[in-house]
Parts: C-alpha cells; sequence; structure tokens
C-alpha cells in the first residue's frame, strides 16, 4: 500500500514538473519570438526638403514599386504670372465678389534611395506658371509597375476662384523631365480635389469632385482613365453625386483589380466590379456612414 501511494504520489510531482517545465520552456520561446513593439515611435533626425525662402508646403508622400521614397510638394514660383484678360462686369456686385490673385505656385519632386536620409535633387513638374493649390487640391502622384511618375494637381480659374477649379496632369518623359501639363476635364473651371492611382493593367484613373451640374445635385464624383503612355481612354464620366463642395476622396483595388473601392468626406463608400477591365460604367452608391463636418474654402 505504501509503496502504492509512493509511485501516485511520485507521478504527481513529475507531472507537476513536467508542466513546470513546458509553460517555462514556452514562456521562453514566447519571449524570444515576440517582437519588441515599443510604445513610442522613434524618429531619426529632421531632414529639410525644399526652399525656405519659396515657402515650401503640400507634402505628399509615397513609396515608388523599386523602394524608392518620392515627395512631392509646393513652392513660390518666382516668374511672373500670365497676364489675365480683364472683363466687364457682368453684375451689379460684381466688385464685391473680386478675390485677391492667386499666388503663383510649382510642383516638385524630390526621391530617396534609402529610406529617406538623403534625397536627391528636387526637379519641377509644371512646365508652364499656373496658381498650383495647396491642401486637398495640391499635387498627388502614382507610379505604373516601370516605376514611371505621374502627377495630378488643381489650379483655380482665371479670377482665382478655387472652387472654380481645373485638373492637371503630367507625366515623366523618359528624359529627366515631365511632359507638359494638360487639363482633364472637359468642362472647364468644374473640377477640384484630384487623386490618381495606378490600376494593375498598368492605367491610370483619375478621380475629382466636379460641378459642371449645380443643381439639383450640387457636386459630382467623376473618373476618367489614362494609359501607361499618357492617352486619355476615356472621357470623364459621373459615377457618384451628392458630394460636399470639399470632399477629400479615396480609392483602393481588390480582387487582383477586378474590384474599384473609392470613398467620399461624407464617409460613403461605391464598388465596381471590373472583371479587371476600367470601362466607364456607373459605380453602384452604398452608404456605410453619415458624418457631419464642418465647411472648408
Amino acid at each position: 500500500m505504501k509503496s502504492l501511494l509512493s509511485k501516485m504520489l511520485f507521478g504527481v510531482i513529475a507531472e507537476i514538473l513536467f508542466c513546470l517545465v513546458v509553460i517555462g520552456y514556452g514562456s521562453l520561446v514566447a519571449a524570444q519570438t515576440r517582437p519588441n513593439h515599443p510604445t513610442q515611435l522613434s524618429f531619426g533626425p529632421e531632414k529639410r526638403l525644399g526652399e525656405s525662402a519659396k515657402n515650401p508646403s503640400t507634402p505628399f508622400l509615397r513609396f515608388a514599386p523599386d523602394g524608392r521614397l518620392f515627395a512631392v510638394w509646393t513652392e513660390d514660383d518666382d516668374r511672373a504670372a500670365p497676364q489675365v484678360k480683364q472683363e466687364a462686369a457682368a453684375h451689379q456686385h460684381e466688385s464685391m465678389m473680386k478675390r485677391a490673385p492667386a499666388p503663383m505656385r510649382v510642383a516638385v519632386l524630390a526621391s530617396s534611395n534609402d529610406g529617406g536620409k538623403t534625397w536627391s535633387r528636387s526637379k519641377q513638374v509644371n512646365v508652364g506658371v499656373e496658381a498650383i493649390e495647396g491642401e486637398e487640391g495640391g499635387p498627388r502622384i502614382a507610379f505604373d509597375k516601370n516605376n514611371k511618375v505621374y502627377v495630378v494637381w488643381s489650379v483655380p480659374n482665371e479670377k482665382g476662384d478655387k472652387t472654380r477649379a481645373n485638373i492637371r496632369f503630367a507625366m515623366e518623359d523618359g528624359k529627366g523631365g515631365f511632359t507638359p501639363a494638360r487639363t482633364l476635364n472637359e468642362n472647364k473651371d468644374t473640377a477640384r480635389f484630384p487623386i490618381i492611382e495606378a490600376t494593375p493593367d498598368n492605367s491610370l484613373l483619375v478621380g475629382w469632385i466636379d460641378r459642371r451640374v449645380d443643381n439639383p445635385i450640387p457636386r459630382s464624383l467623376y473618373l476618367t482613365r489614362i494609359s501607361d503612355t499618357g492617352e486619355q481612354l476615356t472621357s470623364s464620366y459621373k459615377i457618384g453625386g451628392g458630394l460636399c463642395e470639399c470632399c477629400r476622396l479615396g480609392i483602393a483595388f481588390a480582387d487582383g483589380g477586378k474590384t474599384v473601392y473609392m470613398v467620399d468626406r461624407q464617409v460613403r463608400w461605391r464598388s465596381a466590379t471590373t472583371a479587371g477591365k476600367y470601362r466607364p460604367a456607373r459605380i453602384p452608391v452604398r452608404p456605410l456612414a453619415e458624418t457631419h463636418v464642418g465647411t472648408c474654402t
């Protein structure tokens, strides 16, 4: 009897010791394999991009497929502003509606091969003199599979009204510079807040907020498709309406490019199944949520 009790006690002790060893070993393995997550990010020393005297602003960062980090921003343009033909007053209250002349700005691009430690010499994107907007109307960039850079931005109309703007587009010319910028919206002074994204088939989708029809729906979401050589494959087409004046847009692809997702500032998303082909088809609107956002100018 005593021998049986001794064997049972020895077995219990052995199981306890085994459990302790297993738990201890598991804790050691977990400690060795668990990633070290600091509570705060640690940043390197600040690097200055742009010329301080030219008031650099509205930066935008994006990685190219080859791993290079690109930055695009705007700076003051030293060149004289183009002369605008003065039109006769068409409204008795026009003097109360005049806007200050929009400042001339240039879009500037630079890249880094080492994650931002050092940067290439910046180069100007736009050849012509124009008032490139900042904020959500500032330059946005995208890359095709061959790392070619495509840039979009918006400019106010000739009177400086940024609510009556135009979408501009330029791309690398293969000679170290950029092609002359051209306007994408067919209806003049109706577009702002552009976005651009490369599709899986190596073409580009460009979207913006459009006001070519102010009533009954104030603003609409428009898209156009551009080839990697810069050819506009579709005219601009409407895919949604009822947007606020200053919406920020987002775009993403899924299913290898077969599905396109878009979201606007009113927190509504749109999706379209394209079977891999980006045709000028309507994208259905499926509201997810509604938020109240303060107005901006």
